[in-house]
């Protein structure tokens, strides 16, 4: 009967190793969770500091088609009421042709912005709340295409 008691300190010993096992392995889990967190932490950081690459630099037909879309947008300006047709159709040649070939994502949107009103000022849709938001997008357009040639 002596016997008994060795295969149960046996079971016991065995029990201890399965149970730090399974320690080490949820140790090694929280370590990689840990990790992942950190290199998500890092890359986020790396993303909204600037730490990316300077933007490329303006093509020469990029900035002839920016001055181009510059002067015709503001000829439409100084037209306010009365739209030429031949300058507004120059308008939609450059934004439906080249203009999408070069321009970047700020000068994009500010451009079919413009466009938006200039179909609806064609259409004599008046903007009874913001009469000048054609100016105003006109001009929002040059500035961008500005800023796009001074970077």
């Amino acid at each position: 009967m002596a016997e008994q008691p060795e295969p149960q300190n046996e079971n016991i010993d065995s029990n201890k190793k399965q149970v730090k096992n399974k320690i080490t392995t949820d140790q090694w889990l929280k370590l990689a969770g840990l990790l992942l967190a950190l290199v998500g932490t890092i890359i986020t950081i790396m993303k909204f500091t600037g730490t990316e690459e300077p933007p490329l630099k303006l093509s020469e037909e990029q900035k002839e088609i920016y001055l181009e879309v510059s002067d015709i947008i503001g000829e439409l300006i100084a037209q306010n009421d009365k739209i030429d047709n031949e300058t507004a159709s120059e308008f939609y040649k450059l934004y439906n042709g080249r203009m999408i070939l070069v321009e970047d994502s700020i000068v994009s949107r500010a451009t079919r912005r413009f466009k938006f009103e200039l179909d609806d000022k064609r259409s004599g849709i008046k903007n009874v709340l913001n009469p000048n938001k054609f100016k105003k997008t006109g001009i929002e357009v040059i500035e961008a295409c500005r800023d796009a040639l001074n970077n």
